[in-house]
């Protein structure tokens, strides 16, 4: 299966997967290092992040996402590619797709959605 485009038109053309607003901190580990990034929110399928670099990511580039979701002590380490990144001012915004999902962090997102939650996350 093809993964998902997104067009120039990043950040205002959506993905087709439900989304929910998740407000966490989240470390990227590549090759090239370890950087801080914001969550903005999360899919079965990926995330939206902020990410505090100068560095932007290759598209084909695998990084590996560590972060911990609200209720579980555990941290999470998701591996990941990044589908955009798009520099900003002082931060990238960048589109991540998951490469292997975690069970406890599919059965969390699918929670989330089942519980039918709209306001966001914030840890």
């Amino acid at each position: 299966m093809e993964p998902k485009t997104l067009s120039h038109n990043f950040p205002f053309e959506r993905r087709n997967e439900e989304r929910f607003p998740l407000v966490i901190s989240v470390k990227e580990v590549s090759s090239e290092g370890t950087v801080l990034c914001l969550s903005q929110d999360i899919s079965l399928s990926g995330m939206a992040i902020r990410r505090a670099s100068s560095r932007t990511p290759g598209a084909t580039e695998e990084v590996i996402l560590e972060f911990s979701i609200p209720g579980e002590e555990e941290v999470i380490r998701v591996p990941s590619r990044y589908l955009r990144a798009e520099p900003r001012r002082r931060f990238q915004e960048g589109v991540v797709l998951f490469s292997q999902m975690p069970a406890i962090l599919t059965s969390w997102v699918s929670k989330i959605f089942a519980e039918g939650r709209t306001a966001p996350i914030m840890t």
